[in-house]
């Protein structure tokens, strides 16, 4: 049940319009005398607006009736947005691989297999203008890798065989050229150790 108090309203900020926001009710609404409601408000069984609330949206009742006393209620469409590209990269810091650096002309990207892992693989960074990579694996670093002329691919290679089950971290730090002014990234990938005995059933009864 939705019941909105009496002189209250509904801000939106941050852009938001009252024709993206909805008020799914499972049962009745009821929106307080001189109260400003935004959004549109979808109830199971009945809505009522008591005297003098206003409504920048739409009143819709499955199974019932919609109740108004001395309102406004107004029908809102969305206003176009402005279709600009983003100004600013993804984040870096996600499980599988990571986004691209802020500046266009360098970039990396972190790659590996996440979920259970039976076997050995290799982590890799790719991406342009990599001046070094240093790889961490549960904060211990492993390996540092200064880049070769034309160098693009960064890898490790890791051994779940020789871990404990559970969660493991690869970590991997990349630097850029100078030329490129791009900051130094952290990018993070996440997988499993998972056990090779499977478990064993449980009998009750």
């Amino acid at each position: 049940m939705l019941t909105v108090a009496s002189t209250s309203q509904v801000l939106l900020i941050g852009g938001a319009q009252a024709c993206n926001v909805v008020w799914q009710v499972g049962s009745s609404a009821s929106i307080g005398a001189n109260s400003r409601f935004a959004g549109n408000v979808l109830a199971l069984t009945s809505i009522s607006l008591t005297t003098g609330a206003t409504l920048n949206g739409r009143a819709l009742a499955r199974n019932g009736q919609v109740s108004l006393d001395t309102n406004t209620v107004t029908k809102t469409a969305c206003a176009t947005q402005p279709s600009t590209p983003p100004t600013t990269a993804p984040p870096a810091d996600s499980t599988g691989s990571s986004g691209a650096t802020d500046d266009t002309s360098a970039s990396a990207r972190l790659r590996g297999p996440s979920g259970c892992v039976p076997r050995p693989f290799r982590a890799s960074v790719s991406g342009r203008q990599i001046a070094q990579v240093t790889f961490f694996v549960d904060g211990t670093r492993r390996q540092t890798i200064k880049a070769k002329p034309g160098q693009t691919v960064f890898s490790l290679r890791v051994d779940p065989r020789r871990q404990n089950v559970g969660r493991h971290r690869i970590t991997a730090k990349v630097r850029f050229s100078a030329n490129s002014a791009t900051k130094a990234r952290t990018l993070r990938l996440v997988y499993q150790r998972c056990s090779n005995t499977p478990p064993r059933p449980r009998f009750t009864g």
